[in-house]
């Protein structure tokens, strides 16, 4: 057996299709260590497919198996608790892991537009000669184009490898930088200035609290300056809109007071979500649509839901959500 295809484990895994089972996988040597929640290519039927591993075994309780193809991820993409709370919703939804899984790494699925970039072509060389085939000069190039050269496999593992070790850069999008502005919030009438204390004494744990009254009454102010309170403790908010046209106006007031803002919706282009999804530990606050709930938000704790992404509920109303992580 070649010494790359070498297998001393197993990994079960959860395939990014329709499906309830799992399924086992023989883990190559060159991929190195195994971990749950990482994601990996396998074949499948008469193709192949993205998965998660779920579990890590020494061996497996069937005679044939397959072996991965890749590795996706240097490590988990997502905490420990966020997959929890997948299983949790797979098995309220009745929705097979796979499904639940895909839709929630639907951010995570436009690797093949990843960039990187060479910038000592020698030295790649000698650490990876296949790999140096795609980088013929100092251009970033995709993993897709990357992937046409390379005659070796485990390209993307290769790929995450030599980034790490200072070979390839990955080149990313800048993101936008805002000038908060002193002041810029208002002065709270004693019954907003209730909700917000009550957030703030209640976020070590899980407290939602449904806000209601009329279009200007200034439910909007609340949720300002309950992200603000979070924002000086380091913690993250994420505010759900309804809709893609409700951003701007959004945006506009949250550039008044945070400094590192990030959008989410199917509006963005990929080299915009590449860059949301590779600072996401930077970002103060997350305004998006519905897909920006399954974002791996590292210290999220208060979600806005706005006004008509509650279903069949009136313009006059929005949550607001400690989560105590």
């Amino acid at each position: 057996m070649p010494e790359a295809n070498r297998h001393d484990s197993y990994v079960r895994v959860v395939v990014f299709a329709p499906l309830w089972d799992a399924f086992d996988y023989a883990w190559p040597q060159a991929l190195g260590v195994p971990e749950t929640g990482i994601r990996v290519s396998v074949p499948f039927g008469h193709g192949k497919r993205v998965g998660m591993v779920v579990s890590v075994m020494s061996r497996s309780e069937h005679d044939e198996v397959k072996t991965v193809l890749d590795r996706l991820d240097i490590e988990p993409l997502l905490p420990a608790a966020y997959t929890t709370w997948l299983q949790r919703a797979s098995a309220y939804y009745l929705c097979s892991r796979g499904d639940m899984l895909e839709l929630a790494l639907a951010w995570a699925g436009q690797d093949k537009q990843r960039r990187f970039r060479c910038e000592d072509s020698a030295a790649l060389q000698a650490h990876d000669a296949d790999l140096a085939l795609a980088f013929s000069g100092r251009r970033a190039v995709s993993l897709t184009t990357i992937h046409r050269h390379c005659r070796q496999e485990f390209v993307q593992w290769r790929v995450l490898q030599a980034c790490t070790l200072g070979f390839l850069q990955e080149v990313v999008a800048t993101m936008p930088e805002y000038q908060p502005q002193p002041g810029a919030g208002h002065r709270l009438r004693a019954s907003q200035q209730t909700v917000v204390d009550a957030v703030m004494q209640h976020q070590a744990q899980f407290y939602p609290v449904l806000l209601f009254g009329s279009t200007g009454s200034g439910k909007t102010e609340v949720y300002l300056q309950a992200a603000e309170h979070m924002a000086k403790q380091g913690m993250q908010t994420l505010i759900l809109v309804p809709e893609i046209g409700l951003t701007p106006m959004w945006l506009q007031r949250l550039s008044q007071r945070f400094s590192n803002v990030a959008l989410w919706h199917s509006g963005l282009s990929v080299r915009e979500k590449i860059a949301v999804r590779h600072r996401l530990s930077q970002v103060q606050v997350l305004l998006g649509t519905r897909s920006a709930l399954f974002l791996p938000l590292p210290r999220l704790g208060l979600v806005v839901v706005d006004k008509s992404m509650i279903p069949r509920s009136s313009s006059k109303t929005g949550w607001l959500t400690p989560l105590g992580i």
